[in-house]
Protein backbone atom coordinates (compact mmCIF):
# COMPACT_ATOMS: atom_id res chain seq x y z
CA UNK A 1 0.00 0.00 0.00
CA UNK A 2 1.39 3.46 -1.00
CA UNK A 3 1.39 6.17 1.55
CA UNK A 4 0.24 9.63 0.12
CA UNK A 5 2.95 12.20 1.32
CA UNK A 6 1.95 15.23 3.33
CA UNK A 7 3.36 18.37 3.88
CA UNK A 8 2.39 20.53 7.02
CA UNK A 9 3.69 24.45 7.45
CA UNK A 10 3.75 26.79 10.58
CA UNK A 11 4.60 30.25 9.86
CA UNK A 12 5.47 32.33 13.10
CA UNK A 13 5.97 35.73 12.52
CA UNK A 14 6.43 38.50 15.38
CA UNK A 15 5.46 41.45 13.34
CA UNK A 16 3.29 41.72 9.95
CA UNK A 17 4.97 43.87 7.30
CA UNK A 18 3.27 44.88 4.39
CA UNK A 19 4.69 45.28 0.88
CA UNK A 20 4.98 49.06 0.21
CA UNK A 21 7.05 51.88 -1.86
CA UNK A 22 7.55 55.04 0.79
CA UNK A 23 10.24 57.35 0.22
CA UNK A 24 11.32 58.75 4.01
CA UNK A 25 13.50 61.71 5.13
CA UNK A 26 15.15 61.30 8.23
CA UNK A 27 18.38 62.91 10.04
CA UNK A 28 21.91 60.68 10.51
CA UNK A 29 24.32 62.39 12.38
CA UNK A 30 23.93 65.68 10.87
CA UNK A 31 23.71 65.09 7.51
CA UNK A 32 20.36 64.46 5.60
CA UNK A 33 19.96 61.12 4.22
CA UNK A 34 16.63 60.01 2.24
CA UNK A 35 15.66 56.34 1.09
CA UNK A 36 13.99 55.96 -2.39
CA UNK A 37 12.14 53.08 -4.11
CA UNK A 38 11.07 51.63 -1.38
CA UNK A 39 10.60 48.23 -1.41
CA UNK A 40 9.63 46.04 1.49
CA UNK A 41 8.84 41.88 1.14
CA UNK A 42 8.56 38.75 3.37
CA UNK A 43 10.10 35.52 2.49
CA UNK A 44 11.20 32.04 3.78
CA UNK A 45 14.60 31.70 3.25
CA UNK A 46 14.59 27.43 2.19
CA UNK A 47 18.35 28.11 1.34
CA UNK A 48 19.13 28.54 4.45
CA UNK A 49 17.94 25.15 6.94
CA UNK A 50 18.55 26.27 10.68
CA UNK A 51 17.49 22.97 12.25
CA UNK A 52 16.27 19.23 10.77
CA UNK A 53 14.58 16.37 12.35
CA UNK A 54 13.47 13.29 11.69
CA UNK A 55 10.81 11.86 14.10
CA UNK A 56 8.65 8.71 14.00
CA UNK A 57 5.14 8.66 14.23
CA UNK A 58 3.93 9.85 17.07
CA UNK A 59 3.63 12.80 19.38
CA UNK A 60 6.43 15.42 18.21
CA UNK A 61 7.89 18.16 20.59
CA UNK A 62 10.09 20.98 19.66
CA UNK A 63 11.04 23.60 22.90
CA UNK A 64 14.62 25.17 21.98
CA UNK A 65 16.05 28.77 21.22
CA UNK A 66 17.16 29.43 17.23
CA UNK A 67 19.64 33.08 16.56
CA UNK A 68 18.93 34.17 13.40
CA UNK A 69 21.34 37.22 12.22
CA UNK A 70 19.75 40.80 9.88
CA UNK A 71 22.03 41.21 6.57
CA UNK A 72 22.75 43.72 4.24
CA UNK A 73 24.45 44.44 1.08
CA UNK A 74 24.99 47.74 -0.56
CA UNK A 75 26.72 49.50 -3.18
CA UNK A 76 28.67 52.86 -3.18
CA UNK A 77 29.02 55.09 0.16
CA UNK A 78 25.98 52.90 1.85
CA UNK A 79 27.25 51.92 4.99
CA UNK A 80 25.54 50.31 8.11
CA UNK A 81 25.32 53.20 9.73
CA UNK A 82 22.86 54.80 7.42
CA UNK A 83 20.74 52.21 6.64
CA UNK A 84 20.39 51.59 10.92
CA UNK A 85 19.38 55.32 10.78
CA UNK A 86 17.41 55.08 7.42
CA UNK A 87 15.57 51.83 8.91
CA UNK A 88 15.27 52.05 12.39
CA UNK A 89 16.80 48.98 12.86
CA UNK A 90 20.47 47.48 13.30
CA UNK A 91 21.02 45.43 10.36
CA UNK A 92 23.49 43.64 11.38
CA UNK A 93 22.43 42.05 15.04
CA UNK A 94 21.42 38.63 15.61
CA UNK A 95 17.98 38.25 16.91
CA UNK A 96 17.00 35.05 19.04
CA UNK A 97 13.71 32.81 18.60
CA UNK A 98 11.93 30.57 21.11
CA UNK A 99 10.15 27.79 19.02
CA UNK A 100 8.14 25.81 21.52
CA UNK A 101 5.65 23.84 18.95
CA UNK A 102 3.83 20.32 19.03
CA UNK A 103 1.74 17.86 17.05
CA UNK A 104 1.04 14.66 16.71
CA UNK A 105 1.61 12.57 13.18
CA UNK A 106 0.24 9.00 12.11
CA UNK A 107 3.21 8.63 10.10
CA UNK A 108 7.13 9.46 10.58
CA UNK A 109 8.15 12.82 9.57
CA UNK A 110 10.80 15.29 8.30
CA UNK A 111 10.86 18.67 10.21
CA UNK A 112 12.98 21.64 8.90
CA UNK A 113 12.86 24.80 10.29
CA UNK A 114 13.96 28.16 7.98
CA UNK A 115 14.26 31.66 8.53
CA UNK A 116 11.75 34.25 7.64
CA UNK A 117 12.40 37.54 6.55
CA UNK A 118 11.57 40.95 5.78
CA UNK A 119 13.53 42.04 2.85
CA UNK A 120 14.14 45.85 2.42
CA UNK A 121 15.64 47.25 -0.98
CA UNK A 122 16.09 50.98 -2.26
CA UNK A 123 18.01 53.41 -2.71
CA UNK A 124 19.99 55.89 -0.43
CA UNK A 125 20.26 59.65 -1.31
CA UNK A 126 22.30 62.25 0.38
CA UNK A 127 20.02 65.45 0.40
CA UNK A 128 21.73 68.72 -0.90
CA UNK A 129 19.90 72.08 -1.25
CA UNK A 130 19.33 72.32 -4.87
CA UNK A 131 19.65 68.37 -6.18
CA UNK A 132 19.87 65.27 -4.44
CA UNK A 133 23.34 63.41 -4.57
CA UNK A 134 22.56 59.32 -5.07
CA UNK A 135 25.15 57.83 -2.45
CA UNK A 136 24.43 53.73 -3.60
CA UNK A 137 21.56 51.22 -3.48
CA UNK A 138 21.00 48.07 -0.54
CA UNK A 139 19.48 45.06 0.20
CA UNK A 140 19.00 44.70 4.11
CA UNK A 141 17.21 41.38 5.54
CA UNK A 142 15.74 41.87 9.01
CA UNK A 143 14.88 38.06 10.90
CA UNK A 144 11.12 38.14 11.63
CA UNK A 145 10.23 34.64 12.54
CA UNK A 146 10.80 31.46 11.76
CA UNK A 147 9.00 28.85 8.78
CA UNK A 148 8.56 25.66 10.23
CA UNK A 149 7.57 22.56 7.33
CA UNK A 150 6.48 19.29 8.41
CA UNK A 151 6.85 16.55 5.70
CA UNK A 152 5.76 12.66 6.14
CA UNK A 153 8.64 10.51 5.55
CA UNK A 154 9.21 7.76 2.99
CA UNK A 155 9.10 4.25 4.72
CA UNK A 156 10.71 1.44 3.63
CA UNK A 157 8.22 -1.39 2.99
Amino acid sequence: MRQSHQTHRIKRCLQTYMSSNINELKLYFGDDYCIKNKKVTRKTDKSNVLRQYKRPAGKVKISESVSISNTFSASGGVTSKILNAQLGYNVTKTNKFSISWSNTYKYPVTIKIYPIYSITTGEVWEKNLFFDDHVGNFTAKKAIGDDIVVKQRKTKK
